[in-house]
């Protein structure tokens, strides 16, 4: 992953730090509004059998794919940290 370096001529460390953390919350909102929907059998089998399952797999695939970038903007954020003095 490639991480911003905090230099002279860039952004200001803090400022870019406090970015990637409130683009981290958000995404966190994100998963946790994912988890609060309600996947009812009922509303999938009318389109077949396995319909439901792939709802299901599919929920799983995104909350999969907002925790992995929630986890790159933390490490981002880790790393602007580190750098700063």
């Amino acid at each position: 992953m490639q991480f911003p370096r905090i230099h002279l001529n860039g952004s200001h460390g803090p400022d870019l730090r406090q970015s990637y953390i409130k683009a981290m919350h958000a995404v966190h909102d994100a998963m946790v509004a994912l988890q609060q929907i309600d996947l009812n059998a009922r509303d999938y089998y009318p389109l077949g059998a396995s319909a439901f399952t792939v709802a299901c797999d599919e929920s799983r695939a995104r909350y999969k794919a907002l925790a992995t970038v929630h986890a790159q903007l933390e490490e981002i954020a880790e790393n602007i940290t580190e750098q700063m003095p």
